[in-house]
């Protein structure tokens, strides 16, 4: 983790067991054509026409006279994407800090990445097999609504999820929700899951609470919040995929923790403008990338990074189902070995890219040290060749325009092309666009900013098992879901990461996916708050821990 120079989050907890509580400047790469550098320099610090319009613009809904003039603590945040609902199954990591605002999750994930208790007072395993899991829930707690907390709500929230969300596959293995009494509910299990209390935290949705009357009318939530936060949306001064104003919960199980009177945050697409924001000092903290990280530590702001995310592109048709070449692994394995990681990270990303093979950080569980492919385009060209394609083939790409990633992805092109491969090549600038076609399997090799952490367990649900946005087109290899379940019946961390690291091989070795570079995530604050801070195991910064610095 690196915090510069951010004060450390008060009042964090200790690690629990398991069972318990438990970017450098973007930088141009060698050779590339002048079309290239001129985007790349608009990227990095260029403020646009269009950009210096919507920095007026958010001047105008940003301005801090509220709080000057009312005594008012506000917090005005920004944001990269609006949401796409308000509905905690629905949300988007993008749109996190809308979602946790209002939704207090069953177990807190807090920034050194600790497991406290949140709407749970306590979990454990019943058992040695991980296929029965306990939640007994805090007391007295109520809703924005004012309605109670109860295990029958937190059965009907995880009803609503498996329903209504893309991403339901998290919990397909929960064959029985039983309410044991009005404050325990026991999840009986279909097969074993050894990361359960990780999947009800914040940055996994699945233990984000609505109340029971908003499930009743789950419409309601696609545009107000019933959460159980410190905070709660106001519709009248929300401005919906513009501008979200959010005012204290009066029901907050826990006010004092409810730091500011109002939280307003601003969608901001363009990280050069979101920057200049937080610099004329209009909104107080965003989440940034490596395109402005200089610029950021440049300016004195708080600075919190750590590494979380891969860059690259994803075979999503492996199968070859719109791109019949692509079911040969000797093709897949030649598309990464054409990569040049090293001039890609280097080139873009300075100092602060690591080159990477794998879906997983360093350092994080399932992480091999030593590589699978080198940079190697003779091999690359003979694979091709060994497949039938010894003139290369015609492969379509996607990527959009998200955190630089469309720079990464043109620079894996350029590699492409040199051993032969015709690439064509789409840049979709419209996230909604970009995201019904990938998760409509339209897109037979997209690009990804993946953020990996957590158990390998649970990663599988999101990316290479029944995923509608990372594996649109089902792909499975029986390889990888023996050695997953394998590992789920070990009761230890420790003991399951042998398994892991095969596991994690093996996806290597197949190509479904070509990761470039590993890519720490980025906040920046002003000096108006403290609290911003993140680590490794907890690289998400929550707003819910900003808090004013006098």
């Amino acid at each position: 983790m690196t915090v510069h120079p951010a004060s450390p989050r008060p009042g964090a907890g200790k690690p629990r067991s398991e069972e318990r509580s438990d970017e450098g400047g973007a930088r141009q790469l060698p050779g590339a054509t002048s079309e290239r550098k001129q985007h790349s320099t608009g990227i990095r610090w260029r403020l646009t026409t269009i950009g210096l319009v919507a920095l007026t613009l958010l001047a105008a809904g940003c301005s801090g006279s509220t709080a000057a003039t009312t005594g008012e603590k506000v917090l005005r945040l920004g944001m990269p994407a609006p949401a796409v609902s308000l509905d905690p199954a629905k949300a988007v990591t993008d749109a996190l800090w809308v979602t946790e605002l209002a939704y207090d999750p069953l177990i807190f994930r807090a920034s050194d990445g600790s497991l406290q208790p949140r709407l749970a007072e306590s979990w454990s395993y019943i058992g040695d097999n991980n296929t029965l899991f306990e939640l007994k829930l805090r007391a007295g707690v109520k809703f924005s609504d004012g309605t109670p907390l109860n295990a029958d709500v937190v059965k009907r929230n995880f009803e609503h999820y498996a329903d209504a969300s893309s991403a339901a596959s998290k919990i397909k293995m929960f064959s029985q929700l039983e309410v044991v009494d009005d404050l325990t509910l026991r999840i009986h299990l279909s097969e074993p899951h050894p990361a359960m209390p990780e999947l009800f935290t914040q940055a996994k949705f699945v233990g984000d609470l609505a109340s029971g009357e908003a499930l009743a009318k789950p419409d309601l939530m696609t545009t107000q919040t019933y959460g159980a936060g410190p905070y709660v949306l106001d519709p009248k001064a929300t401005v919906p995929k513009d501008t979200y104003t959010f005012v204290r919960n009066t029901h907050y199980w826990k006010p004092e923790a409810a730091y500011y009177d109002k939280v307003v945050v601003k969608v901001i697409a363009n990280a050069n403008t979101a920057l200049a924001a937080l610099k004329t000092g209009q909104i107080d903290a965003i989440q940034g990338d490596f395109t402005t990280a200089d610029a950021a530590k440049q300016a004195g702001l708080q600075v919190a990074s750590t590494p979380r995310q891969w860059f690259g592109v994803i075979v999503g048709d492996a199968d070859g189902k719109l791109v019949p070449e692509l079911k040969d692994v000797r093709v897949r394995q030649a598309l990464n070995y054409a990569v040049n990681r090293e001039k890609i990270a280097k080139g873009l990303l300075g100092d602060n890219g690591v080159p990477t093979e794998q879906i997983v950080m360093p350092g994080q569980s399932g992480y091999n040290t030593t590589s699978f492919y080198t940079y190697d385009p003779a091999k690359a060209k003979d694979l091709l060749r060994e497949a039938g394609h010894p003139n290369g083939f015609t492969l379509p790409v996607t990527t959009n325009t998200k955190r630089g990633l469309s720079l990464v992805v043109q620079a894996m092109v350029d590699d492409w092309k040199a051993i032969g491969i015709t690439v064509d090549l789409k840049t979709e600038a419209n996230d909604g666009t970009y995201s019904e076609a990938q998760t409509a399997a339209k897109l037979p090799v997209f690009g990804v900013s993946f953020g990996s952490d957590g158990e390998i367990h649970n990663l599988g649900t999101t990316l290479f098992q029944n995923s509608k946005t990372f594996n649109p087109f089902g792909i499975s290899d029986p390889t990888v879901d023996k050695l997953r379940a394998d590992a789920a019946a070990i009761p230890t961390v420790e003991g399951r990461e042998a398994l892991y690291k095969q596991l994690i091989r093996r996806l290597v070795e197949t190509g479904r996916y070509v990761p470039v570079v590993a890519v720490p995530i980025y906040y920046y604050a002003n000096d108006s708050i403290k609290g911003l801070a993140v680590s490794p195991s907890a690289q998400q910064a929550d707003p819910v821990d900003f808090m004013p610095a006098k």
